[in-house]
């Protein structure tokens, strides 16, 4: 039986506290950093302890926090609250629809008793977090479903635990797996994340190179290559780490299967309503604090690329898989 990857769940909210499982620091140890208060939030989102499905878990946690800390007891003041704290999330990682997230959860308190809204606020959360969960096992399931007996999976980056789900899923079904990772530069979520949490349940994995990607694709009878998503548009197309838009080209080319994990678009119509977040140069030009260059040279680090959608054969959405042209129907 295999276990739910750590990363499934990476953050958590207990006891008035909220703990993050520090991504930076593995996979050479698991940690957890506790986080107090708002800037401490900031500070763990800016610098990338938490990322991809953590974000979604510390935002909505650290609204609970502070509403909690500041007494908040009414709608109208959460909602000055939440927006600010919705912009400085959104300064620290700009491509991530903060801003959609906020909006959900404000209509989920739109008929809230005063009385008692922390506790509705509270509840309203962990039921979100909650059904987005099973909603994440069940896409998993999706996943598994159509897989041949035998089936080789070729990832970039991380997809907050997804990927063991699906094994897990198949193994269900009578079906292994073999992941083909690619190492993700210059942070690693390949092989620091996927691969260890790969490893850890007891899945076949073959890490790459990133520049393999072209030679694997073309000899190694890949059956599917499946990524995240950091952002969706209506139009079906998406928003991954850098090095994912190189991966659906090369799919295309080899004519293998392109598939996205994927979150509702909200009010996302094209590309150009989203902006691409650009990282720090030092983040390329240097690893765990230890230059990999000479001299001071400049670089280029967008975090993220985009797929259009004509590149991708299949969305998978928490109720269904969808192809680009549904997915556009369906909003």
């Amino acid at each position: 039986m295999i276990a739910e990857s750590p990363l499934f769940n990476p953050v958590a909210y207990k006891g008035g506290h909220i703990s993050v499982l520090d991504e930076t620091a593995l996979p050479f140890k698991e940690t957890r950093i506790k986080v107090k208060n708002l800037k401490g939030a900031v500070s763990v989102l800016k610098s990338m302890k938490t990322r991809a499905f953590g974000q979604v878990l510390l935002f909505y946690y650290i609204l609970i926090l502070e509403a909690k800390n500041k007494k908040i007891n009414s709608l109208s003041k959460f909602t000055k609250l939440s927006g600010s704290i919705t912009k400085k999330f959104a300064a620290a990682r700009p491509t991530f629809a903060f801003t959609q997230l906020q909006s959900e959860l404000l209509k989920m308190l739109k008929n809230t008793n005063n009385a008692v809204f922390i506790e509705s606020l509270k509840n309203s959360v962990f039921t979100y977090i909650n059904s987005v969960q099973n909603a994440r096992r069940y896409r998993a399931k999706l996943v598994a479903n159509m897989l041949p007996n035998s089936a080789k999976i070729l990832t970039h980056c991380n997809v907050s635990g997804e990927l063991v789900a699906v094994a897990a899923e198949a193994q269900k079904m009578g079906k292994a797996i073999e992941f083909f990772v690619t190492e993700t530069r210059p942070y690693f979520q390949g092989s620091r994340l996927s691969a260890w949490e790969i490893h850890q349940a007891g899945i076949n994995i073959y890490l790459l190179c990133d520049i393999q990607a072209a030679d694997i694709l073309k000899r190694c009878r890949i059956d599917m290559v499946l990524v995240g998503s950091d952002r969706s548009t209506q139009q079906g197309d998406i928003v991954n780490k850098i090095g994912t838009y190189q991966l659906a080209v090369l799919s295309r080319h080899f004519g293998i299967p392109f598939y996205s994990f994927v979150q509702p678009p909200g009010q996302t119509k094209t590309i150009k309503d989203i902006k691409i977040e650009y990282r720090p140069k030092e983040e390329m030009l240097k690893f765990r604090n230890t230059r990999i260059t000479s001299g001071n040279q400049d670089a280029i680090y967008p975090a993220f690329d985009v797929v259009p959608n004509y590149l991708i054969n299949g969305l998978i959405f928490f109720d269904r898989i969808y192809t680009p042209e549904e997915f556009a129907k369906k909003w």
